[in-house]
């Protein structure tokens, strides 16, 4: 399934809205624009792609200025210019076409990530994006995140193979698996579904235990719980953000949710990391972590999404106590260069 496909086996009514729906109704999300008080020229969010095109502050000479040209390909009768990417804007107006679908790049958008980011692109002859492709290095194992159109990712993939890491963990649509297995081994990766939730969709769940907030002090707790899940992506910096939730039981940190990247300024943060010592599984422990998670963040930002393994049944069902719905399937997992 393609980025940007609707979300799986909904009916309008009981999904989240994809490109052409927009999320929660875009007036809402400009409230959340006006009172994140964004700075003076940012396009509105209601205005639809071309719209916003019209009306933003950079000009299609300005945008080719600050790329820096890498390489040029031509895909079936399509010419595609491959270039990093530096403006932010020109990234959010293209991953604003589906939110939740490209929801790890737009947290990663902010600026607090910017040190630890490389994007590149593929943008047509008359400077329209078709794909964008992210290096993330803020992981002891660098991520790749790919979004956009088949030609125009196998366009990008072709030109900035060469310089991707030879192990990094990925996420890629399922219909564009095939443009990576070339030059790196991915039969260990695993289809996922990217599931999302919208503030005035929260469900609150009743908590049992008191769930806290947990900082750079609960570190070594945080590792000594992680060893039994070697898949997470937990990195001791991700603390900084102040969106850690655990639960202790005489002392000893058993449970723990967080985030993965977090943007108020464009309104949306990837949840994950989250956990539960095997001993103390079945008692709810982590939807009370994710609980508490997703009500501070709201308090933020109007949007939330997660990971969840197609197959794990049990955590779906968890997510979805709280309001989380499916939008779309991908594979995500370490890849290795081959050869």
């Amino acid at each position: 399934m393609a980025l940007g496909t609707p979300p799986v086996g909904l009916g309008r009514q009981n999904r989240l809205a994809t490109a052409t729906d927009s999320f929660a109704e875009d007036k809402y999300l400009e409230g959340v624009w006006e009172k994140n008080k964004l700075p003076s020229g940012t396009p509105p969010v209601g205005l639809g792609r071309q719209a916003r095109l019209a009306t933003a502050t950079v000009s299609l000479a300005v945008i080719f200025f600050t790329n820096t040209l890498l390489n040029t390909f031509k895909v079936g009768d399509l010419p595609l210019q491959i270039s990093q990417i530096y403006d932010h804007e020109v990234l959010f107006d293209y991953l604003l076409q589906d939110r939740i679908g490209s929801a790890y790049q737009l947290g990663y958008l902010d600026p607090v990530y910017g040190e630890y980011c490389q994007w590149y692109g593929s943008l047509s002859d008359s400077g329209e994006l078709e794909a964008v492709l992210l290096v993330y290095k803020g992981l002891s194992v660098p991520a790749v995140l790919a979004f956009g159109t088949d030609l125009g990712l196998d366009a990008l993939l072709r030109s900035v193979t060469p310089n991707l890491p030879d192990r990094f963990y990925v996420h890629i649509a399922s219909a564009q698996l095939s443009l990576l297995s070339s030059k790196f081994a991915v039969s260990g990766l695993k289809k996922m579904v990217r599931m999302a939730i919208l503030r005035e969709q929260y469900r609150p769940f009743p908590r049992s235990m008191e769930v806290v907030r947990i900082g750079h002090a609960d570190t070594g707790a945080l590792l000594m719980l992680y060893r039994q899940y070697p898949d997470n992506l937990f990195e001791p910096y991700q603390l900084e953000s102040g969106y850690y939730f655990g639960i202790r039981e005489n002392g000893k940190l058993v449970s723990v949710a967080g985030v993965h990247a977090l943007s108020p300024k464009y309104g949306v943060a990837a949840i994950g990391n989250i956990v539960t010592d095997a001993s103390y599984r079945g008692q709810g422990l982590s939807t009370q972590c994710t609980s508490a998670l997703v009500e501070a963040l709201f308090e933020t930002v109007p949007l939330v999404t997660l990971n969840v393994e197609d197959t794990n049944q049990a955590a779906r069902r968890t997510f979805e106590k709280l309001g989380f719905v499916d939008h779309s399937l991908f594979y995500q997992g370490i890849v290795n260069r081959s050869g």
